[in-house]
């Protein structure tokens, strides 16, 4: 959060943060309820419980920590003016919104290396699930509470005509500018490439085994019983390549979602730097710049919604959840009052 009151004259900035609570508080009950199901999912069926499913239950846990801490906060904030203006609140609010962003990363990134390694090996025995709750999900956990340490120790109140601000970092400064290249590169810029090189070595892999497979003619003996071991392992790999592609379009959502935020909090703070305030002053600067947080917003409801689309099982148990909540509610509104 910045202090932009004084490059305010030219729109109504109250006006347009109240107008954006509406996008919010959509992406804050879409994805409560869709994340919120995919932990139940999860958790409450022991088949669901495999590697890669436990990190896509920590990427839920850290979009609901987004979704709780920040959400109600920013909107409370905006209806309230001055309600949370103190320091507590101002380093909760942005360590939270890193927080959330790190574990996010990390655990894409994770997922890809997952998924390669999957297919890497027919029976990955390395790395089980109850290894990745007890130890890849705390390391994460452990570095995204790191990367918050700069937020909570520079994040202070300022004044500016009278009215009080959150300042995050010292705005127009060389740490400021580098906290945010730092954050862009290391925790969105870094995972994507991670997941676009994990799954390309995947694709390789997947191409030299099919033409392996096509080089190596079985004899007439063995062909019933191989014809049914390729098309078991045709399905296993159709399967994996599944998963992987949707593994990419979560990590590309996420760039989509996070990245043209960070550019703009780099292009603001590098033009405060240099002396080039008049840029500034353009009217559709600072509302492109709300626009932008609120689509960051986004990205906290949006993975429920491609695992429903592109996971057959998980679009089987969410209709099963949300359907059975739903028949509920419907049988008790109908149910008649008895005094």
């Amino acid at each position: 959060m910045y202090n932009t009151t004084e490059y305010d004259s030219s729109y109504n900035a109250a006006t347009l943060e109240i107008i954006l609570i509406i996008p919010d508080i959509l992406v804050l009950v879409i994805g409560v309820i869709g994340n919120g199901t995919l932990c139940v999912i999860i958790l409450a069926n022991q088949s669901m419980r495999t590697r890669h499913n436990t990190l896509i239950c920590n990427l839920a846990v850290g979009d609901l920590f987004f979704l709780l801490f920040n959400i109600p906060f920013k909107a409370i904030h905006t209806i309230i003016p001055g309600f949370l203006n103190n320091l507590a609140a101002c380093k909760v609010m942005n360590s939270v919104m890193v927080l959330t962003l790190a574990v996010s990363s990390l655990s894409i990134a994770a997922l890809s290396a997952e998924r390669y390694f999957a297919s890497a090996t027919a029976r990955n025995t390395t790395m089980t699930a109850l290894k990745i709750k007890k130890i890849v999900v705390p390391i994460i956990w452990v570095c995204a509470i790191i990367s918050t340490i700069p937020i909570l120790i520079s994040a202070k109140m300022e004044s500016h005509m009278g009215e009080s601000f959150c300042e995050m970092v010292p705005v127009g400064t060389l740490y400021a500018i580098g906290y945010e290249v730092c954050i862009a590169i290391l925790l969105i810029i870094v995972p994507l490439i991670v997941t676009l090189a994990f799954y390309l070595s995947m694709a390789r892999k997947l191409v030299r085994d099919y033409s392996e497979m096509s080089a190596v003619g079985p004899s007439s003996r063995e062909e019933n019983s191989v014809h049914h071991d390729s098309v078991s392992r045709q399905r296993r790999e159709r399967g994996r390549k599944s998963l992987a592609l949707t593994v990419v379009v979560i990590a590309i959502l996420f760039g989509i979602c996070w990245l043209p935020t960070y550019i703009y909090k780099i292009f603001y703070q590098t033009m405060i730097y240099t002396g080039n305030v008049n840029i500034l002053l353009w009217s559709g600067l600072h509302p492109l710049g709300q626009f932008l947080q609120v689509f960051s917003h986004m990205n906290s409801c949006v993975n429920p919604i491609v695992l429903y689309i592109r996971s057959r099982t998980y679009h089987g148990y969410f209709n099963k959840y949300l359907c059975y909540c739903y028949s509920k509610a419907k049988r008790y509104k109908k149910q008649p009052v008895t005094s």
